[in-house]
C-alpha cells in the first residue's frame, strides 16, 4: 500500500472490515489516521494495453465488482470449500473473453475467415487450480454431466488443405456478393433500437435467445441444485417487475456494449428498452420461478442483469438483421477468387485426452500425419474416403470439390472437435450421391464443367429473403453459353413447413436471378435452390399433408425438395437444373 505522498511499486490493499482493523490497531498502540488515498484505483487501468498488472492476490474481493478480459489462471487457496456460490461467480469472471474485434468469442468459434494465432488457445483457456478447495471436484463433476471438457489434456492437430482454385480460375465461376464500397455502418440511415416489427420478430423466433442464469443464481441462493436447474424450461421476466428494473443501469451497459461492438449507427433510447422486454416471446431465461419473485434487493439487481443480457443479444441480432436487409438491393455477381471466404487453409482437429491410459490421441496424431502426407503427394486423397475411429471420423475427396479433403464427424461420445465445423452424415451422403452421378453420367455432362464448394455458415453466401439462409453447398455447372448456379442444403425437415422461407426460396431465387442479370458480364446465369431432406420420404409426406393437400413426391419435388432415402434424388435434381 502506498501512503499519500510516497512513491513505490504499484500495489493496492483492500480490507473488508476496515473499522475492525483500525480498532485492533488502536488497541495495540498503533497510531492510525482516516485519510483518503489520492492515487486512483489500479482496477481502473487493468484492461489498458499498457497495464503492468500481471498478478492479482486477494480473497472474496474478486467475486464481484470488477471486470477483466485478461484472466487466464485462477488459484484458490482455502476457498470454494462448500456449495460454491461465490466460486461460481468467480469462475464467471474468468471465462469472459473480449475476442477478435470485440466479438466475445474464442478463436475456434470465429465466424470470420481469420486464421487464429498459434497457441492462442492457451491464452483463451481458463486454468483453475485449488488448495483445500473441495468444491472444485463437485464443479468438475457438474461440467462432466453437461458434456463440457474439464481438465483433460487437449491435443491439437493441424491438417493441411489442398486448394484447387488454380484449376478453375479460367472458368470464371460467378458468386453473389455485396457491391464494392457498400458499407452498412457508414452509409445506412441511423437505426433506433425498438420493439421488433413482424419481419424482425420472425427472424428472432428462428433462433430464440436462451440465457443461462445459473451462475448469477448461485450468488443469491447457495442451496440451489444444478441437477434441478438443468431440467428447467426457459422463462421470461414478468411484466409486473419490469417497472422495478434499474433502467438507467440497463441503458448505460447497453451504451458501453454498443461502443465495444462498434454498432455506430444504432441509437439506444432509454424509454424504449422496457417495451422491447414486454414483447417477450423472443427470449428465455434458464431460471427457477421463485427467482423471478422479487422479494429482495439482490433479486432485483439480478433481474436487471438478466434484462441486460437479453437486450445485448437482442442488439446483436438487430444489427445483423438490419445489415443483411440493407445489403439485399446492393448484391451483384462477382468472379470467384482465391480469397473467397469459403476456402479453407487448414483444419484444426482437437482431441480431449481423458486419462494417461487413453491412446486415441496418439492414434489420431498418426492418422493426421499419414493423411497430410497423402494429400500433399496426390493433390488430394488417393481414394474417395479414409475413415478413422470405426467410421466416426471420415476424410473424403470428391475431385470436383474446390478443396480437399472434406471431413465428416458423426455424433458420438468421441471428444473430437473439428474447425471449420465438420460435415454431418446427411451432408456427406449428398456428396456420395453427386459423386456417383458424375461417375455414371459422363455422356450427359459432356461439354459441361461441374464444380462444388462447401458454403460456410455466416460468412459464405447467405440470403436474407430466405430467412437468413446459408445453404451448405454451391454447385456450378458451366457451359460456353450458360452457367448454372445451384444452392443445395441437405437438412432434416422435421420442424420445417412447406411455406418456410427456405422452401419458398426455390421461387424467390428467380426474382434474385432477374435482378442480378445485368451484372453477369454478358453470360446467362441460372439460379436454383434445392433442399436434400435427411427426413424419410414417408415421414415428410405424413407431416406435410393436410386434408386438402397430399404432400407426395411430386408435391415436394415441385418445390425442389428431394429426400436422401431416394437413390435417384441427385439425378432428378440434375434433370431440373439442365431442363
Amino acid at each position: 500500500m502506498n501512503p499519500p505522498g510516497k512513491t513505490g511499486r504499484s500495489s493496492e490493499l483492500n480490507i473488508g472490515d476496515t473499522s475492525g482493523l483500525m480498532k485492533s490497531c488502536e488497541q495495540k498502540g498503533i497510531i492510525i489516521s482516516n485519510e483518503e488515498f489520492v492515487s486512483e484505483s489500479l482496477f481502473r487501468h487493468i484492461n489498458t494495453p499498457n497495464s503492468k498488472i500481471k498478478i492479482l492476490i486477494g480473497s472474496r474481493k474478486f467475486t464481484e465488482g470488477w471486470n477483466s478480459w485478461r484472466v487466464s489462471t485462477m488459484g484458490l487457496i482455502n476457498f470454494a470449500k462448500g456449495e460454491g456460490s461465490q466460486a461460481i461467480q468467480l469462475f464467471g469472471r474468468g471465462v469472459r473473453l473480449k475476442g477478435y474485434n470485440g466479438c466475445l468469442k474464442r478463436s475456434r468459434k470465429l465466424d470470420t475467415n481469420v486464421t487464429p494465432l498459434k497457441h492462442i488457445e492457451l491464452l483463451e483457456t481458463l486454468t483453475i487450480f485449488g488448495v483445500k478447495a473441495q468444491y472444485m471436484e463437485d464443479f468438475k463433476s457438474y461440467l462432466e454431466q453437461e458434456g463440457t471438457p474439464t481438465n483433460e489434456t487437449i491435443h491439437e492437430y493441424r491438417l493441411p488443405v489442398i486448394s484447387r482454385f488454380d484449376e478453375v480460375k479460367e472458368k470464371k465461376l460467378h458468386v453473389i456478393k455485396v457491391k464494392d464500397g457498400a458499407n452498412f455502418k457508414q452509409q445506412a440511415a441511423r437505426l433506433i433500437l425498438d420493439k421488433p416489427d413482424q419481419g424482425f420478430l420472425r427472424y428472432l423466433l428462428k433462433s430464440k435467445t436462451v440465457i443461462d442464469c445459473r451462475s448469477k443464481i448461485q450468488t443469491i441462493d447457495s442451496t440451489y441444485s444444478f441437477k434441478i436447474e438443468s431440467m428447467l424450461e426457459p422463462r421470461t421476466l414478468p411484466a409486473d417487475i419490469l417497472p422495478l428494473l434499474d433502467v438507467q443501469r440497463i441503458f448505460d451497459e447497453l451504451q458501453a456494449y454498443k461502443s465495444e461492438r462498434r454498432y455506430f449507427n444504432i441509437s439506444i433510447v432509454k424509454d424504449k428498452l422496457l417495451d422491447i422486454l414486454r414483447k417477450d416471446d423472443w427470449y428465455g431465461l434458464l431460471i427457477p420461478q421463485n427467482h423471478l419473485e422479487i422479494n429482495s434487493i439482490a433479486k432485483l439487481e439480478a433481474a436487471t442483469d438478466y434484462a441486460v443480457m437479453a437486450l445485448k443479444s437482442y442488439m446483436d441480432k438487430f444489427f445483423k438483421y438490419e445489415k443483411e436487409r440493407w445489403e439485399v438491393p446492393r448484391l451483384e455477381y462477382a468472379i470467384l477468387d482465391a480469397d473467397n471466404s469459403n476456402f479453407v487453409d487448414e483444419y484444426m482437429l482437437t482431441y480431449a485426452q481423458q486419462s494417461a491410459m487413453d491412446s486415441k490421441g496418439d492414434e489420431l496424431d498418426a492418422f493426421v500425419a499419414e493423411m497430410s502426407a497423402v494429400l500433399q503427394a496426390n493433390n488430394g486423397l488417393d481414394v474417395y474416403k479414409k475413415d478413422f475411429f470405426h467410421g466416426k471420423l471420415v476424410l473424403f475427396d470428391f475431385r470436383s470439390h474446390l478443396y480437399a479433403p472434406l471431413i465428416c464427424l458423426e455424433k458420438s461420445n468421441l471428444k473430437i472437435q473439428v474447425a471449420p465445423v465438420a460435415l454431418n452424415t446427411d451432408e456427406m451422403r449428398f456428396v456420395d450421391y453427386l459423386k456417383s452421378y458424375v461417375d455414371d453420367h459422363a455422356a450427359e455432362l459432356a461439354g459441361k464443367s461441374l464444380y462444388l464448394l462447401r458454403n460456410k455458415s455466416k460468412v459464405g453466401m447467405g440470403f436474407f429473403e430466405a430467412g437468413n439462409f446459408y445453404p451448405d453447398y454451391i454447385l456450378w455447372i458451366d457451359t460456353p453459353a450458360t452457367q448454372y448456379i445451384s444452392f443445395i442444403d441437405p437438412k432434416g425437415l422435421m420442424h420445417i413447413r412447406p411455406d418456410d422461407p427456405k422452401i419458398e426460396f426455390h421461387k424467390t431465387i428467380k426474382d434474385l436471378e432477374t435482378r442480378l442479370s445485368p451484372t453477369a458480364d454478358g453470360k446467362r446465369i441460372v439460379l436454383n435452390s434445392f433442399i436434400m431432406a435427411g427426413t424419410r420420404s414417408s415421414d415428410l409426406r405424413m407431416w406435410w399433408s393436410t386434408p386438402e393437400v397430399d404432400a407426395d413426391r411430386a408435391y415436394r419435388e415441385a418445390r425442389n425438395v428431394y429426400t436422401l432415402d431416394n437413390d435417384e434424388c441427385v439425378e432428378s435434381m440434375m434433370r431440373k437444373i439442365l431442363q
